[in-house]
């Protein structure tokens, strides 16, 4: 990782919008840190990672030519017939990538249970087969059967009402919301959003608190 710059952290908190004081407690570093790295009086490798860490994780990329830029916010869809197989495929790539788990709000049981792609198994198989490597938590509608739950999920249970309106994956940097197209077939939308899928994963994280464990 290529160190970055004095005049690229100022350019970046431009960027961002942020005060010296926001840049070091985002990063959880002094503001005599943040104005030392600022006027070239210090450049001591801890503080310049976790500076850099902190802007990468708000969606700012820099160069090696001094350059700083927003990353652009990608969408990608997945939707047919193969939408499933081609999603959760693609899901796999991203773990074996960045690592962590999989974490999921599913409001309707048939997002689950259904059969669709070409393998014709059901997504509940499909994220059996990552559980093996891969930590999945998964919050589930009180509506849910019981002959839904599975080893590979650690389920916990929360009112219908209280899930929001879709249904959705997270994992690695990525967020995909589920849906049906016209054709009926399960559509993806995934996005990599940094500020906003972090944002998703605290109020997951505060659902999770507020659910109980399923009863068997």
């Amino acid at each position: 990782m290529t160190e970055i710059k004095p005049s690229q952290v100022r350019a970046a908190r431009a960027l961002l919008d942020w005060s010296q004081g926001k840049l070091a407690k985002k990063a959880g570093l002094s503001m005599s840190s943040v104005r030392s790295v600022e006027n070239n009086l210090s450049t001591r490798t801890h503080t310049m990672k976790e500076i850099r860490k902190t802007f990468e994780s708000e969606g700012i990329e820099f160069s090696d030519n001094d350059g700083v830029k927003r990353v652009m916010e990608k969408l990608e869809v997945f939707r047919g017939p193969d939408s499933c197989d081609e999603f959760f495929n693609s899901m796999k790539r991203t773990l074996e990538e960045h690592g962590g788990g999989v974490i999921a709000v599913i409001k309707t049981q048939s997002i689950m249970v259904r059969s669709s792609g070409a393998t014709y198994r059901t997504n509940l198989q499909r994220l059996e087969l990552l559980d093996k490597s891969t930590d999945i938590k998964c919050i589930i509608s009180d509506a849910f059967r019981a002959s839904f739950l599975t080893p590979a999920l650690q389920c916990r249970v929360i009112a219908k009402e209280t899930l929001g309106p879709t249904s959705y994956f997270m994992y690695g940097d990525k967020q995909a919301s589920i849906s049906l197209d016209d054709d009926m077939h399960f559509m993806f939308a995934v996005f990599n959003i940094p500020y906003l899928v972090r944002e998703h994963k605290n109020h997951f994280l505060s659902l999770w608190e507020k659910g109980s464990p399923p009863r068997s």
